[in-house]
């Protein structure tokens, strides 16, 4: 039932450690969306964007 909060949690933490990192804060802000969805998912969608570039292939190819 608090799976989310745990979930919730461990995103927080990779976000925050990712946006102290100077190269990975695109990747710590999106942990930290994905954080926020895992704790209140309710009247959310997740939305596929094909132009998010270069970036957003390289961190989902690495993932």
């Amino acid at each position: 039932m608090l799976s989310g909060l745990c979930m919730f949690l461990g995103y927080l933490l990779a976000g925050v450690v990712l946006c102290i990192l100077i190269l990975t804060i695109p990747w710590g802000i999106a942990s930290l969306r994905i954080g926020l969805y895992a704790l209140w998912p309710f009247g959310r969608t997740i939305v596929d964007k094909p132009t998010s570039g270069v970036g957003s292939s390289l961190g989902t190819a690495c993932g």
